[in-house]
């Protein structure tokens, strides 16, 4: 006869296991990005080898990003209501992307400066980390729209790759991977935006078009 063992974990045990993750390979992981910043700066311009220092490089980036998400999944701050208009936000959201995606990303806001009350750092991050998920998993150009509609704000990133050709298995398991890594991201930004009284929908269609949309209440919108 088995006798259950009851469980001990809790919201504080989760708390701490995601610190110590933050500890035990957030610190090796910025010294490995540090050497390999170091290395790629000493190489001469046409080095083959710089390719792959820039692969690991960006190997190790998208690791500390997904590292990050599973520490602010584990241990979420309170949520901090301010007054943020659609730019502000949609600003924020580019300026906390990489060099080599920010180009990337296209924006469509209200003009008038529209607002709205909600935990504007965390939306922002929330859009970003999914922003840079999308710009990572695929060549191209990715949207980030935003709109009212029937008493929402709705932040919707579409990314179009009906036209993309994936030709070396190298790219298609980058791929891979960094499809993986977005999987991570939209799960903590779900929970996140769900906080926010908002909910997130990830459609595909036929084309190759994928769309993510935030939809957040507008009770006190101005």
């Amino acid at each position: 006869m088995s006798t259950a063992v009851p469980s001990t974990s809790s919201g504080s045990d989760a708390q701490a296991l995601g610190h110590s993750m933050e500890r035990v390979l957030g610190r090796p992981l910025a010294a490995l990005r540090a050497s390999i910043e170091a290395l790629v700066a000493e190489l001469e311009t046409g080095d083959p080898r710089g390719r792959t220092l820039a692969g690991a490089l960006a190997q190790v980036t998208r690791m500390t990003r997904d590292l990050q998400s599973l520490v602010e999944y584990t241990a979420p701050r309170p949520l901090a209501p301010l007054r943020c208009s659609f730019e502000e936000i949609a600003r924020g959201v580019v300026a906390m992307l990489g060099e080599a995606e920010r180009g990337r990303l296209q924006l469509a806001h209200p003009a008038g400066g529209a607002a709205f009350e909600v935990d504007g750092p965390l939306l922002v991050t929330c859009l970003a980390s999914l922003a840079q998920g999308a710009l990572e998993s695929a060549p191209g150009q990715v949207l980030l729209q935003v709109r009212r509609e029937a008493g929402h704000s709705v932040f919707t990133l579409v990314r179009d790759d009906a036209n993309e050709v994936y030709e070396p298995e190298a790219v298609e398991l980058d791929r891979a991977e960094s499809d993986a890594s977005l999987a991570v991201r939209l799960t903590v930004a779900r929970r996140d935006i769900a906080r926010m009284g908002g909910d997130l929908c990830v459609q595909h269609t036929a084309r190759g078009v994928t769309c993510v949309s935030v939809r957040l209440p507008e009770e006190r919108a101005a």
